[in-house]
């Protein structure tokens, strides 16, 4: 009884599932986010990267006058 071809079979249903596709780690939200969040941050580095260079390059010049001027008055003193 147990193995004859009987009408009792469970429904097959092929259309609709109790399960859903897990959402891929990849394309996550909150990968995403980190993805933008840390490339924002890349950017805003280079930027003061960039600053700094500026800076730099203006405590030398600044370094050059108060020497100058350093000597200037030492010249002066004699």
């Amino acid at each position: 009884p147990l193995l004859d071809n009987s009408s009792a079979r469970p429904p097959v249903n092929h259309g609709t599932t109790k399960y859903s596709k897990l959402e891929n780690e990849v394309d996550s939200p909150s990968r995403q986010f980190l993805a933008d969040t840390l490339h924002q941050q890349n950017h805003m580095l280079r930027q003061q990267d960039e600053q700094l260079d500026m800076i730099g390059e203006s405590i030398g010049t600044l370094k050059t006058v108060s020497r100058q001027i350093n000597s200037e008055l030492d010249e002066q003193a004699v």
